[in-house]
C-alpha cells in the first residue's frame, strides 16, 4: 500500500511531455454546436417545440454513445439508431439516413470553442509541449469541424475512431494512438477528457495518466477507477505540465 501511494505521489508530480486532447466538449463545444444545428435541422420534420425536441434529442443521442462505449451498439451504427428511436418516438415520417444526412450537412460546418481552449492550446505550443487528437466522434464530421476551427496545427496527429475501426475506452484505440506520435514512456503521456466511461477508463484500461475535464465539478461516481487530476477550467491544465 505504501509502494502504491508513493508510486501516485510521484505520478502527480511529473510534468507531462505529450497530451492527448479528446475533442468534443474538451477543446470543442459539441453541445453548442448540435444544439444550434439540431434546431436548425429539425423545423422540417416535425412543429413541436424545438427546445423540447432538442432535449430528448440530446438524451437519446447520449443513451446511444454510452452504450458504443459498452460494445452493446456498433460505431459504424450509432449515428442511425439514435435517429431510429428519435424519430420512432416523435412519429417522423422519414428514414434516419435522410435527417441524419440533413443534421450532418449543418453540423460540421458549426464550430464553438470551449472557454479559454484557444488560449491554453497556445500557451501550450509555446512551451513546446506534443500534442494530438484523440476522439470517438465520426470521420465525416469531425474532419470538417478540425479544419474550419483552425486548431490544426497545434497538433501532430489526429486520432478518430470512426476512422480506424476502434474506440475509446479500448485499449487498442490507445494502442494504435500510441504507434502514431512521439515515443514517450507511458507515464510522460497524459489523456485529457470529458467522459469518464471512455477518456479516463481508457486511459486506465492503457496504463495512461488521466485528466477529467470536469468544467461543471460533478462528482466522480464511476467505480474501479478514476482521474488522476480533476480540473474545471483548461487553464488548470497548465499547472501539470
Amino acid at each position: 500500500m505504501l509502494v502504491y501511494l508513493f508510486q501516485k505521489k510521484c505520478r502527480l508530480m511529473k510534468k507531462y511531455k505529450y497530451l492527448l486532447f479528446d475533442l468534443d466538449n474538451t477543446l470543442l463545444d459539441f453541445t453548442g454546436s448540435s444544439e444550434v444545428s439540431f434546431k436548425k435541422m429539425i423545423g422540417q420534420y416535425s412543429n413541436k417545440d424545438v427546445d423540447y425536441l432538442f432535449s430528448e434529442y440530446y438524451k437519446i443521442n447520449r443513451a446511444c454513445w454510452e452504450a458504443v462505449e459498452r460494445d452493446e451498439i456498433p460505431l459504424a451504427k450509432v449515428k442511425i439508431v439514435r435517429f431510429e428511436r428519435f424519430n420512432s418516438k416523435f412519429d417522423i415520417k422519414v428514414s434516419p439516413e435522410e435527417i441524419n444526412a440533413h443534421y450532418f450537412s449543418i453540423l460540421r460546418e458549426t464550430v464553438f470553442f470551449v472557454e479559454h481552449a484557444k488560449e491554453v492550446l497556445k500557451e501550450l505550443k509555446s512551451r513546446g509541449v506534443g500534442m494530438s487528437i484523440v476522439t470517438n466522434g465520426l470521420k465525416e464530421v469531425q474532419e470538417r469541424r478540425l479544419e474550419i476551427s483552425g486548431i490544426l496545427p497545434f497538433f501532430d496527429t489526429v486520432i478518430i475512431s470512426d476512422a480506424i475501426g476502434v474506440k475509446k475506452p479500448e485499449e487498442a484505440f490507445f494502442t494504435y494512438t500510441l504507434n502514431q506520435v512521439p515515443k514517450f514512456e507511458k507515464d510522460q503521456y497524459l489523456v485529457i477528457g470529458d467522459t469518464p466511461g471512455s477518456d479516463i477508463l481508457g486511459a486506465y484500461n492503457s496504463n495512461l495518466p488521466s485528466c477529467w475535464f470536469n468544467p461543471k465539478n460533478k462528482s466522480w461516481t464511476a467505480t474501479g477507477y478514476k482521474p488522476d487530476h480533476n480540473i474545471s477550467s483548461l487553464f488548470d491544465l497548465l499547472d501539470l505540465i
